[in-house]
């Protein structure tokens, strides 16, 4: 994706917009988490019944620390390693952390990309991304950003130029130690 095109896609993000991007892993669906109202807004694109939290995408290990942290501080160390990476790691919310990016103020889902590309697309912006899988209820999740622009095709779709790996991010719970796997993914993760 070119510069014009970037800042299109940045403009419609900081506008409040949802919009397809290919990641490292699938494509999605993603709007800027800054903006007041952008989980309930992926949600109805979704068809979602409610607003949910949706992970978040941020340019960097530093980034995600400020968002959550892990349930012993060695953990970091851990995450740095694995990061940036095909890897969700559910963290404990910091103080400041917006509860609407939490679950229940439980949990907060973050992630680096492994694609140099999208973390600098991600530098260009406010804040963090919500980002979650583009499909629609009942549908298995976009494999190519060309499947996800037939189930919605009246969104704005990003390419990064990225190769993704074709798979879902692994998540691990990080607010226990040692860490949980959630969902295996792309990345091998044992505890």
């Amino acid at each position: 994706m070119n510069g014009p095109v970037n800042g299109t896609a940045v403009d419609a993000l900081r506008s409040g917009g949802v919009v397809l991007l290919q990641t490292d892993t699938l494509p999605g669906l993603h709007a800027l988490a800054t903006i007041n109202g952008a989980g309930g807004r992926i949600a109805r694109v979704k068809g979602h019944r409610q607003e949910r939290p949706y992970l978040l995408l941020v340019d960097s290990v530093e980034a995600a620390l400020a968002l959550g942290h892990p349930a012993d501080p060695a953990l970091s160390d851990v995450l740095r390693r694995l990061w940036p990476g095909e890897l969700t790691a559910l963290l404990r919310p910091q103080p400041s952390t917006p509860p609407e990016w939490t679950d229940q103020g439980r949990t907060v889902g973050v992630r680096v990309p492994a694609a140099a590309a999208l973390r600098a697309f991600l530098a260009a912006l406010p804040g963090p991304l919500f980002s979650t899988s583009a499909n629609l209820p009942g549908e298995e999740p976009a494999r190519t950003l060309a499947e996800a622009r037939a189930s919605f095709p009246d969104l704005l779709a990003v390419e990064l130029g990225i190769e993704p790996r074709q798979g879902a991010s692994t998540i691990v719970d990080f607010t226990v130690n040692p860490p949980n796997l959630v969902r295996p993914g792309i990345v091998a993760f044992s505890g």
